[in-house]
């Protein structure tokens, strides 16, 4: 069970690495020539699916700590995960892939808001 909640994570980490792609790849390549109401609605939808996406890998990791740690009981050489090295989990998780998605949005802004010097 640990197994498969690790493999629904990995393949839930790679769909949130293709939205952050899809989203900075078209930001360079068309974000400057798009109108308001696009980017509201390109905008609304990384955001959305970013966001349904670290609440995935989210679920997908506490399945797995539960998961292992039911383990851990009936094996020996298994030590149980904490609840503070599970929290750290999440929150490292949740704290880092949040930075990345704002990222893209920086990265968005600065696409169409670009300095002169």
């Amino acid at each position: 069970m640990s197994q498969q909640a690790a493999s629904n994570g990995s393949a839930i980490y790679a769909i949130f690495l293709t939205i952050m792609s899809a989203y900075i790849v078209a930001s360079y390549v068309v974000g400057r020539d798009l109108n308001r109401g696009q980017i509201t609605l390109i905008n609304t939808f990384y955001l959305f699916s970013a966001l349904v996406a670290i609440s995935l890998l989210l679920a997908a990791t506490r399945n797995y700590v539960i998961a292992f740690n039911q383990a851990a009981v009936n094996l020996q050489e298994l030590q149980p995960i904490s609840d503070t090295a599970r929290l750290a989990m999440l929150l490292v998780m949740g704290l880092g892939n949040g930075a990345f998605m704002i990222a893209g949005l920086k990265f968005m802004w600065d696409i169409r808001h670009p300095k002169m010097d």
